[in-house]
């Protein structure tokens, strides 16, 4: 390379060039479909619909998530840890400290400038939308986010998980005055003279940073707690010694990954809420926001899997030799990996449903959400309205853990080109399956839609039960799996299909609804294939 800038450049383009190739297909989709609006009666969404919510908003905020944990370097260090996040690797290279901290600030401001200008101008927007949208200071917003988040991730402390305490308070502080510019109307030139003096404000504090790393230069505390934990040592408060290997590993993995996803709704979860107060006037809006938050643990999942599904280091996806050499079975692993994200998905959601409900009632908000609830209360009855929302919550937490663990037997193989393929499949479905929903429910074609959904889930089923099999089989001879424990994963299986389709049956049966239906869709809901064959994955690339 001659210059820094191409390094930078190629450096970043190499290692994300996936997600580059989806943002710019999902850029690309926007204008083409604008194009349509304007040269055809193509309709769009003209309201707070699906079809908007699925077209702009969803992705738009993935993509957004997405170019600020990839350009704070996010997914390679520990976000709870005392040092910088900065990689190490590249502190040797030949390069300035300017120049460390320059380029990716102002590769990742371009690319945030570029999805706020695309969804502002290219994207369809509603035309009753209840507040009005500026054009420029909410982009200049989203790169005084990303600086500050890259100021602040950059930094090393001198107590584990002070990080996440100044990037909430500091993002927070970001939001609030965002709140307050939509309450009190405030025009766009005072907030760009608000917000612009921060951009050079937080490159000193990251340059600072970086070169404060560079040298070496981490504050230590630890002192302190060796003394704690020698004090509770020798009163015997110490923790016990791991029951078996199974138990070290599980510590293992949460020490490893367990952290990431609270740490990650911890820090969004505040900057999400924080719009509540800017929406007292638009239930739409509200409603909007709940959906987001929601939403926000398994989108935020969806990136702490990219590190889950890994056995390597960096971008390797092969197993390393500390791991191919442990005295555990694959299954064993797979096994730990599995406990621990379902202890890190249950932190995430301890965070976010008293968050909810406090930011409610603090935001006064809480009225417009209490009178819907009534309403549909009224409709299907108060004990049928409170079962939909445990099933809902449920099933929001489900998919947390999900999408923590569904790439495993993906990520496992070893195979890069399978493994990122998946990824861009996936989100070009999720960007799809919002505005067909719509049109197929909106143009007449409700008939064929659920032709096609019965046809759809059926063939799925099916699929699942003969891999199921296959699968089964393989874990017994190739002796990954005792015949106990398939018989006891079998019939968990089988009593979560059971109890889901009975909350099914007890929610939606109808004389309309078909209750071989409910039952495809509790065989689809309930995950079995994928995780079983994450044994057989990690087996695979454990010998090869």
């Amino acid at each position: 390379m001659r210059s820094p800038a191409a390094a930078f450049a190629w450096a970043f383009g190499r290692r994300h060039r996936f997600g580059f190739l989806a943002l710019g297909a999902y850029l690309s989709a926007l204008g083409v479909v604008r194009f349509l609006a304007l040269t055809t009666e193509l309709r769009l969404p003209t309201e707070w619909d699906v079809g908007f919510a699925f077209l702009v908003v969803v992705p738009g905020t993935v993509a957004l998530y997405w170019l600020i944990i990839a350009f704070t370097f996010g997914s390679e260090g520990n976000l709870a840890g005392r040092q910088s996040i900065y990689p190490p690797r590249q502190y040797t290279l030949p390069v300035t400290t300017t120049a460390l901290t320059a380029w990716p600030m102002l590769y990742g401001a371009a690319c945030v400038a570029l999805l706020w200008l695309a969804t502002r101008i290219v994207a369809p927007w509603p035309v009753n939308l209840p507040i009005a949208v500026p054009l420029l200071w909410p982009g200049l917003l989203g790169l005084v986010l990303l600086a500050w988040t890259q100021a602040i991730t950059w930094a090393s402390y001198p107590l584990p998980a002070m990080r996440v305490v100044v990037t909430v308070v500091g993002l927070t502080s970001v939001q609030v005055l965002s709140v307050l510019a939509i309450e009190l109307q405030a025009s766009e030139t005072l907030m760009v003279a608000l917000l612009a003096p921060q951009l050079p404000l937080a490159f000193l504090v990251a340059r600072h940073a970086v070169a404060r790393a560079r040298c070496g230069a981490v504050t230590d505390r630890s002192a302190v707690f060796e003394r704690i934990g020698a004090a509770l040592a020798r009163r015997g408060l110490n923790h016990k010694p791991f029951a078996n290997a199974g138990a070290a590993q599980f510590w293992l993995e949460w020490k490893r990954y367990g952290w990431s996803l609270p740490t990650l709704v911890a820090i969004v979860l505040p900057v999400e809420l924080l719009l509540l107060w800017a929406s007292r006037d638009a239930p739409a809006l509200v409603f909007t926001i709940l959906a987001i938050v929601a939403l926000t643990p398994p989108c935020l999942a969806s990136f702490t899997a990219i590190a889950v599904r890994k056995s390597g280091a960096g971008d390797d996806y092969g197993v390393s030799p500390f791991t191919a050499t442990r005295p555990l079975s694959s299954a064993a692993l797979v096994g730990a990996r599995l406990r621990m994200a379902v202890w890190s998905a249950a932190a995430a959601w301890v965070l976010v449903i008293p968050a909810v409900p406090i930011a409610l009632l603090l935001s006064d908000t809480w009225p417009i959400v209490a009178d819907r609830a009534r309403a549909v209360a009224g409709v299907v009855g108060t004990p049928r309205a409170i079962g939909f929302g445990a099933l809902v919550l449920a099933t929001l937490i489900l998919t947390t853990w999900r999408q923590m663990v569904q790439s495993l037997y993906l990520g496992l193989t070893g195979r890069t080109g399978l493994i990122r393929g998946s990824g861009l499949a996936m989100l070009c479905g999720i960007v799809a399956v919002g505005p067909l929903v719509e049109w197929a429910w909106t143009s007449g074609a409700r008939a064929w839609f659920w032709v096609g959904l019965f046809w759809t889930l059926g063939i799925i089923v099916a699929a699942r039960m003969l891999l199921a099999s296959w699968i089964a089989m393989r874990l017994h001879r190739d002796r990954l799996m005792s015949d106990r424990s398939l018989l006891a994963g079998a019939a968990l299986w089988l009593a979560a299909v059971a109890a889901v389709y009975a909350v099914l049956l007890w929610l939606f049966a109808t004389p309309i609804m078909p209750r071989f239906l409910l039952l495809l869709i509790a065989t689809v809901a309930v995950p079995f294939v994928r995780l079983s064959a994450a044994p057989l994955a990690l087996a695979w690339n454990r010998h090869r």
